[in-house]
């Protein structure tokens, strides 16, 4: 479900197409989807590891994260619409209007950086948010009370909005962005960020647990953040374990590299505002009308796939929907 409605956004914010995914058992474009993440997580796994870790084997042996013929799938995607819009004079003010714009201004911004850019919105719109949308659903089923809580701010808010839900609307509801950030505390979707030193640089520990050793990493040197480790640490969030939204009712309590589920600086997600946004107006039209408990075949505690870089449960989501 989640899946099929993120593909949907995908489909029509980013590359302005109908995606079809509630017509169709089995629409087109999710099945271009299931190509471009790869369809065997094991190898697709190996490979990114290779790449992000050990560039100079991926090199030799030919690894890419995103495969020659899919990558020239999206920038034809991408030029067909572009053309039939100038052609027919249509302007959309989506995301191939925005990048067209960039491409024709004064910063240089090619084909190959217009297709990476959909790349990482259809990565970041597509999988890793439904999978977040899964996992706040789980967390809402298990926490009934929390559940009414925001079920009532949403109630209340489509009732002043005319009984409507618009962006505004979406963007004040308080609870509903704490419990969003709790639940991707909690559920580190991608538990790691990997990056790649640019410029040497020495680092002297100063917290008193450590010894005062400096550090150098010297550039080219691939580093780990340990995302899921920092967001389930209890020295940073008591009771890690407890789903607890008021943890975010003061965004100034947090440690600020302690919470990092878009990443941080200038590597900051591209995608976070549209994944954050679309995963909301789902959760306010579900809960509106529904109510989501836990089924009974989901095995608890949950186990995950090892073999899968993103959070998977092994079995998947058994919620149930329960018309209100």
């Amino acid at each position: 479900l989640c899946a099929r409605y993120t593909l949907n956004n995908v489909a029509i914010c980013v590359f302005g197409i109908e995606g079809k995914c509630f017509d169709e058992p089995h629409p087109s474009f999710k099945q271009f989807a299931d190509e471009f993440h790869g369809n065997d997580h094991i190898w697709s796994s190996i490979k990114i590891t290779m790449v992000f870790l050990v560039p100079f084997l991926a090199k030799i042996f030919k690894f890419k994260v995103i495969q020659d013929h899919i990558a020239q799938k999206i920038s034809d995607l991408i030029a067909t619409t572009w053309k039939d819009r100038k052609e027919n004079g249509v302007v959309i003010n989506d995301f191939i209007d925005y990048i067209n714009n960039l491409k024709n201004g004064s910063i240089p911004f090619t084909d190959l950086d217009m297709t990476s850019r959909a790349s990482v919105f259809f990565e970041d719109g597509y999988e890793t948010s439904s999978r977040t949308m899964s996992f706040f659903l789980f967390e809402l089923a298990k926490n009934p009370s929390i559940q009414e809580t925001l079920r009532q701010e949403i109630i209340e808010s489509y009732r002043e909005n005319n009984n409507s839900f618009t962006y505004e609307s979406i963007q004040k509801m308080s609870y509903l962005e704490a419990c969003l950030n709790e639940s991707m505390r909690k559920n580190s979707i991608n538990g790691q960020l990997r990056k790649v030193c640019t410029e040497k640089y020495t680092y002297m520990p100063t917290n008193p647990e450590f010894a005062k050793i400096p550090i150098t990493v010297e550039p080219g040197t691939s580093i780990i953040l340990p995302v899921g480790a920092l967001q389930s640490d209890p020295k940073y969030f008591e009771s890690p374990d407890e789903f607890k939204p008021e943890r975010f009712f003061n965004m100034d309590t947090i440690p600020r590299y302690a919470f990092l589920p878009f990443g941080d600086g200038p590597r900051l997600c591209i995608g976070k505002g549209f994944g954050k946004i679309q995963i909301k107006v789902a959760i306010a039209h579900l809960l509106k009308n529904f109510r989501v408990t836990v089924n009974k075949k989901m095995e608890l505690p949950l186990r995950y796939n090892p073999w899968n870089l993103l959070l998977e449960v092994i079995g998947g989501m058994q919620i149930d929907l329960h018309k209100i």
